[in-house]
């Protein structure tokens, strides 16, 4: 799916809506660009600019119907247009929350309501939505943000299921932190309550930091780019270092592995002996010793006081085969100490 074909592509004005406007026009797509003001700053060469505003009825049909005017047919939609929110959720109001919600939930409702009658007419079409990591795991002081995204996941696996049958196919790309001016242009709770004044500035000052070293757009928009050639889509894109290793927890059906390793990256850590025997017994009866094998970050996000009360919780059971992990990394009192897990691989 290249040539000729026509992607409308929602906020391209920068990060990583510019970012897939400008690089797909390269690989033969006919690219139309959405944005809500004059646009860029810069003109993006290849792509056809039109204003629409997502959270608008008649500005999305209004812009749906340019493109059909102009190219004729609509191949594929890239729903990118959004923002973030910094805030508890104690602190966050209902009409902030419902604003947010706005554009990037409901906008994609209409964008892709106003696109899919022609793609599924013509029995064919991508829909490339735009998560987060935070579409998966918990996100502190992003708490709304993160609901919108987790929205968009469920709606995206449900629509596929509906239109697989016409031909047309629904990913979601989902980005971890990525070098782009999102949270320079987030909102923020207008109403802060002084009691979650620490948490919220040290999750601003955790979030900077990662972007600064996070992917570029650029690595976003090339997924976005093998989503929308890949004659067998898949229904979900991590994309980053930090979000393919929590995908991998996740897909694993490991929660609490993926929950810690976000607990982690915040300084969060709360190991429990309940975490502990929910992770064994995880592991145990979900059989995911291979696989957990093949995804040592899994274990390298745990935290070790899990690990430590894991392998004191294990003993209940009986051992018929061992699983070598690695060396326990970081404490010098236990470098002598193997991550051994018993797994009966028998019937695995």
């Amino acid at each position: 799916m290249s040539q000729g074909k026509v992607v409308l592509v929602t906020g391209v004005s920068s990060g990583i809506g510019r970012a897939i406007a400008g690089l797909i026009p390269r690989h033969g797509f006919r690219v139309f660009g959405t944005a809500r003001d004059a646009g860029p700053k810069r003109p993006l060469e290849e792509v056809e600019l039109i204003y629409v505003d997502v959270r608008d009825e008649d500005s999305v049909r209004s812009c749906v119907q340019t493109v059909l005017d102009r190219a004729g047919r609509i191949d594929a939609l890239v729903n990118n247009a959004g923002y973030t929110f910094i805030g508890s959720l104690e602190e966050t109001r209902i009409e902030e929350a419902k604003q947010l919600f706005d554009t990037n939930f409901f906008g994609v409702l209409r964008m892709t309501q106003a696109v899919l009658p022609f793609l599924r007419e013509q029995r064919s079409g991508r829909i490339i939505n735009i998560g987060s990591v935070v579409g998966f795991v918990p996100a502190p002081y992003q708490g709304i943000y993160s609901a919108s995204k987790h929205a968009l996941e469920g709606y995206s696996e449900s629509l596929d299921h509906e239109v697989r049958a016409f031909g047309v196919r629904v990913s979601v790309v989902e980005p971890g932190f990525t070098r782009t001016n999102i949270a320079k242009n987030s909102q923020v709770a207008a109403r802060p309550l002084e009691a979650y004044a620490d948490g919220r500035a040290r999750v601003l000052t955790v979030i900077a930091e990662n972007i600064a070293k996070g992917a570029t757009p650029l690595g976003v928009a090339e997924v976005v780019l093998k989503a929308l050639t890949s004659q067998s889509p898949r229904a979900r894109y991590p994309v980053g270092r930090e979000a393919n290793s929590l995908a991998a927890c996740e897909n694993s059906r490991l929660r609490v592995s993926s929950t810690r390793a976000f607990e982690n990256s915040f300084s969060w850590t709360l190991p429990d002996h309940r975490t502990a025997q929910v992770f064994w017994e995880t592991l145990i009866q979900k059989k995911e010793g291979s696989h957990l094998l093949e995804n040592r970050s899994c274990f390298d996000s745990v935290a070790d006081g899990i690990y430590f009360e894991a392998m004191s919780y294990r003993r209940t059971y009986d051992t018929r085969s061992q699983i070598v992990i690695r060396d326990h990394p970081h404490h010098s009192s236990h470098d002598s100490v193997r991550r051994v897990f018993p797994f009966d691989l028998t019937d695995a």
